[in-house]
């Protein structure tokens, strides 16, 4: 009876032992996909690099039904590599998806309040991506001077310089957003841009329509 009574505590115990790593495994696995996701802020620009097969996620928080405008300027994979974009709803369903790619555009129509996702994969090869960025725009108002400008105005400088810009917008009374596509090249903070290092840089001013005007600058030493 003793004897029995030890088998029958062991296999309770192994029971018990096996449902711990079973309930572990479980917990571990009940980490989401989307739980080292990276917020995107609208009109701001994101780079990076992926290795090959490597997943990478960013956030984006919706303020109200509208569209999506995703764009990205430069992406060097070399000979074989790219990478995919895949926009996704906060149950991981996948609503749409392309790949980015040098001044890729997507307008994703119909997006309704809430939080969404951006899925970057990369195939083939290792690949770097530049100037990843969003706007987001609501219902009612216009995405017609989207496009990219057909003519760009090109300023040189000296490391050290600065000087200020307007937009020409008289019949404008909404928010201006001001970007560099190179901080390393210049800066700009309320429409004073510094010059910071060598190389080219697009100064854009953003309308909160989604169009924007731009200059470029070339910085030398």
């Amino acid at each position: 009876m003793k004897k029995f009574r030890k088998i029958t505590a062991v296999i309770v115990a192994a029971v018990i032992s096996v449902t711990a790593m079973i309930s572990t495994a479980v917990t571990a696995s009940a980490k989401g996909v989307f739980d080292d996701a990276v917020t995107m802020k609208a009109m701001t620009y994101y780079s990076g690099s992926l290795k090959n097969f490597e997943l990478v996620y960013y956030k984006i928080k919706v303020p109200s039904d509208g569209k999506i405008l995703l764009n990205c300027e430069s992406v060097d994979g070399g000979t074989w590599g790219y990478i995919e974009w895949y926009l996704m709803d906060s149950s991981a369903k996948e609503l749409n998806h392309g790949f980015l790619g040098t001044d890729s555009k997507a307008e994703l129509k119909d997006i309704k309040k809430g939080t969404y996702y951006i899925k970057l994969k990369c195939g083939n090869a290792d690949t770097k991506f530049e100037n990843m960025y969003y706007n987001f725009i609501s219902d009612g108002k216009s995405t017609a001077s989207y496009e990219e400008p057909k003519a760009t105005i090109a300023l040189k400088l000296e490391k050290g310089d600065s000087f200020k810009i307007a937009v020409v917008a008289s019949d404008y009374d909404g928010k201006i957003k001001w970007t560099t596509t190179k901080k390393s090249v210049a800066t700009i903070s309320k429409g004073k841009v510094v010059a910071k290092g060598e190389g080219k840089a697009r100064i854009r001013a953003y309308f909160d329509d989604g169009s924007y005007t731009e200059i470029m600058v070339i910085v030398e030493e």
